[in-house]
């Protein structure tokens, strides 16, 4: 027993112990993720990141000057009225399902068409009242009686609108929900 190395300090044993431990569970190896070593890194390269962001933040500017304006508009086209309509298209209405039935179209106006037109046209009601209030345009389209071209200015009718003193005088009906104020639906 004389010939094995005599380890004095104990710790020693404790630390080698430990890290035997720990390389073989795989704990403090390469699966973990030292926060303090991220930041670091990150902290190192700060510039080159805030260099890199300036550099997006100004090309993407430059792009959206560059580009074109461009705007969209849709609408949707019906007829007025169908009591106009020639005998022949009057016709095709009356046998217009028969004809569907065979798989001809005798282009009538059916009922999903109408539809359409009257979710486009709730659509575009309240696209016209939001404009109308964000334009403050309510007294133009609901209290103007006419032009008059010597002054170059609206005439304003002022048994709703008092323009002096910049308020509505109409007369309304509280129990019906009405305000002096005209609502969108008026």
């Amino acid at each position: 027993m004389n010939d094995l190395p005599r380890i004095s300090d104990e710790s020693g044993i404790a630390d080698r112990l430990t890290r035997i431990e720990l390389a073989m569970t795989g704990v403090g190896g390469a699966d973990e993720i030292d926060l303090r070593k991220v930041f670091a890194t990150l902290w190192k390269g700060k510039w080159v990141i805030l260099a890199i962001t300036a550099l997006s933040a100004v090309m993407s500017v430059a792009v959206a000057l560059w580009l074109p304006n461009e705007y969209k508009a849709t609408a949707v086209f019906t007829p007025a009225s169908t009591s106009s309509t020639s005998s022949l298209s009057r016709i095709a209405g009356q046998f217009g399902s028969l004809a569907a039935l065979a798989g001809v179209s005798l282009g009538g106006e059916t009922g999903s068409d109408k539809t359409v037109v009257a979710i486009e046209l709730v659509k575009s009601w309240g696209f016209l009242e939001q404009f109308i209030r964000d334009n403050q345009l309510e007294v133009a389209v609901f209290a103007a009686k006419g032009w008059s071209r010597t002054d170059n200015k609206l005439v304003i009718d002022t048994d709703l609108y008092d323009v002096k003193q910049s308020q509505w005088v109409r007369k309304f009906r509280p129990e019906d929900g009405q305000t002096a104020q005209p609502g969108g639906w008026e």
